[in-house]
């Protein structure tokens, strides 16, 4: 399984130029046919970027996210200042293993507002530390104001059902390590409990799924990227065992471009004996799991999206199809980052 980041934007090579491109944008295949456009009706992409703790400046003056779409929820707060802008990295431990996860404050944030939290979760074989910089995930959330963390998976994976080793193989409790790391923040940060969501690339993907079949009561609404849910113990049905507390809004995005987890479903090409439904067939499960209605409708202002916009409890579920760009590399070139939070937005707990 360990094989599959061989196909991913995060060999060894481009690793490298992550690091070396610092706060710049992803790299992406600037030849012709995967130099792709922006998705239409994209907002503008803020390139990603670290900051140190307490580091944080005034940005553009829009109205944050946490005073608009879904809402924030009535609650109390921790006392303000004891969460403040910037970055750290923090541990807990977890079924006595040790974890650490990297969470970034919005400049806007004061602890007198309750704020969402976004979860993004790496792909396999890259660690939290360069998965930051590579999507422009850390621009959004300073523009709309929520808190985004990144955890690091064991052996730089994450349990996601029937994939991917090392968590796999030691079958490590992810969904619980979601739920510590939601509690410890909590209880440090103003956080919105009903809009806490959760995306990812490649096996990150797979946990964003992952994490809609089993804490459906905490994770509002989900964006996997470039990947299936693999939550069946066999490929058929590769998200059998999926049993969410509730309706949940599932929001895919995938390229035809992808060989490492096919568009079209099917075997991958470097993982023996791990096949895939493909995003047409996972749309098509997701939408009858939320008990949609009527036909998927492509959205005007973004043509490569098409979601199914009646379903139970006020949910939906979206599949953008992107026509080129290998595995995880068209956050920049499509601005998935900011069009996946539109969608996430909408969306709260009951």
């Amino acid at each position: 399984m360990r094989s599959l980041a061989r196909a991913s934007i995060v060999g060894a090579a481009l690793v490298g130029l992550f690091v070396a491109c610092g706060n710049a944008a992803a790299p992406v295949d600037a030849s012709p046919s995967n130099a792709s456009p922006a998705m239409p009706g994209a907002p503008a992409t803020v390139p990603s970027g670290a900051q140190s703790p307490g580091a944080g400046t005034a940005t553009d003056a829009s109205t944050p996210s946490s005073s608009r779409d879904a809402g924030p929820s009535a609650m109390t707060c921790p006392p303000p200042g004891t969460f403040a802008p910037g970055e750290s990295t923090q541990t807990l431990s977890v079924g006595g293993v040790t974890r650490s996860f990297i969470v970034h404050v919005p400049p806007s944030y004061t602890g007198a507002a309750a704020v969402p939290l976004v979860f993004d979760f790496h792909p396999l074989q890259v660690q939290a530390t360069t998965w930051k910089v590579a999507t422009g995930w850390s621009g959004v959330a300073d523009k709309e104001g929520f808190i985004l963390v990144w955890p690091q998976g064991v052996g730089d994976s994450w349990n996601a059902g029937r994939c991917c080793d090392v968590a796999h193989a030691q079958a490590i409790d992810d969904v619980a390590f979601v739920r510590a790391m939601l509690s410890k923040l909590s209880g440090d940060a103003c956080i919105d409990p009903k809009r806490v969501y959760a995306t990812g690339c490649s096996n990150g993907g797979g946990m964003s799924y992952r994490l809609a079949c089993d804490a459906a009561d905490v994770i509002a609404a989900v964006a996997p990227v470039d990947f299936d849910c693999v939550t069946g113990a066999t490929n058929s049905p590769s998200c059998g065992s999926c049993n969410p507390s509730r309706p949940i809004s599932v929001a895919q995005f995938r390229s035809n471009g992808d060989s490492a987890v096919p568009y079209g479903g099917g075997p991958t090409s470097v993982v023996a004996g791990l096949e895939f439904p493909g995003a047409q067939a996972s749309f098509s499960d997701w939408a009858a799991r939320n008990s949609c209605t009527g036909a998927a409708k492509q959205d005007s202002a973004r043509p490569l999206c098409s979601t199914y916009e009646s379903c139970a409890g006020g949910t939906e579920t979206t599949l953008c199809s992107l026509p080129v760009g290998a595995h995880c590399a068209n956050y920049i070139p499509y601005g998935i980052a900011a069009v996946a939070w539109d969608m996430l937005a909408k969306h709260a707990l009951p």
